[in-house]
């Protein structure tokens, strides 16, 4: 039997490509760009823009950490899907209360 380490490096490069590199690209990529979004709103729209334009999404983003904490087990302490931000109230790490939404849970 004939080993081509030729033709495995070539397809262990294309599978790092895939798995890794285009990933970490994309990732990338979106992250700036919702960084940019967000500071382009509240800049230019106030603070509470980002709850006007994409409340149905804070709603099922949080919804969605809501099942997976019921799933796995999780005692819910407190849960809100939707609410507004409160830069000049500290939130539960001390720091300003710039959450859109929130599960608590242990």
């Amino acid at each position: 039997m004939n080993t081509d380490l030729g033709l495995i490096f070539k397809n262990l490069g294309i599978v790092g490509l895939d798995v890794i590199v285009i990933p970490f690209i994309f990732i990338t990529v979106l992250t700036y760009l919702n960084r940019d979004t967000k500071r382009f709103l509240a800049n230019g729209f106030g603070l509470n823009s980002e709850l006007y334009l994409g409340f149905l999404g804070i709603f099922f983003h949080e919804l969605s950490h809501l099942i997976t904490a019921l799933v796995f087990g999780h005692r819910i302490d407190r849960v809100c899907l939707l609410k507004r931000p409160h830069p000049d109230q500290p939130g539960f790490d001390g720091q300003p209360d710039l959450a859109l939404g929130y599960v608590n849970h242990s």
